[in-house]
């Protein structure tokens, strides 16, 4: 009974880190989506070259932390979380292009808080190689508010 115990105690530290890891992939993916919608709601063509890039990114930082949770839980890759398909978007007005922006930038900047609790958690149980990979993606995050939050300019023909 005392070994099943000392088991679930070793266990909690990896299960906290597991629901970060699984909460920054739901984040992800839904941050994504909106990007989706932002895309196609947006009609300057450099603005949609910016977010098309960080869609291309999201998309790569959704497969990483389907690694690291696969690292995590030393599962393989048949058993990786489910696809991007599976959420729904958030319902917006898309004839306030301005106001569109702001739920793609909070949902950026509350994985970034997300991200910096996951490292710290990661390096408490040294797992150096998934805290690499979540610094890595944080810092793409920093870059992503950058370009999502400079303002749109319209091509001159």
């Amino acid at each position: 009974m005392e070994t099943r115990h000392a088991v679930n105690e070793a266990l909690q530290p990896t299960t906290l880190l597991l629901e970060q890891l699984y909460h920054l992939y739901m984040a992800e993916r839904q941050f994504a989506l909106e990007l989706g919608e932002l895309f196609r709601d947006s009609h300057s063509i450099p603005r949609r070259l910016t977010i098309s890039d960080c869609r291309k990114e999201t998309s790569r930082q959704i497969l990483r932390l389907e690694r690291m949770i696969q690292m995590t839980t030393g599962a393989s890759a048949s058993t990786a979380p489910a696809s991007m398909t599976t959420l729904l978007p958030l319902a917006g007005d898309p004839d306030e292009e301005s106001l569109a922006f702001d739920a793609p930038l909070r949902a950026v900047e509350a994985s970034m808080v997300a991200y910096g609790a996951a490292i710290s958690t990661a390096q408490a149980l040294g797992e150096i190689g998934v805290a690499d990979l979540l610094a890595e993606s944080l810092n793409e995050k920093s870059d992503a508010i950058v370009a999502l939050s400079k303002p749109a300019q319209d091509l001159s023909l």
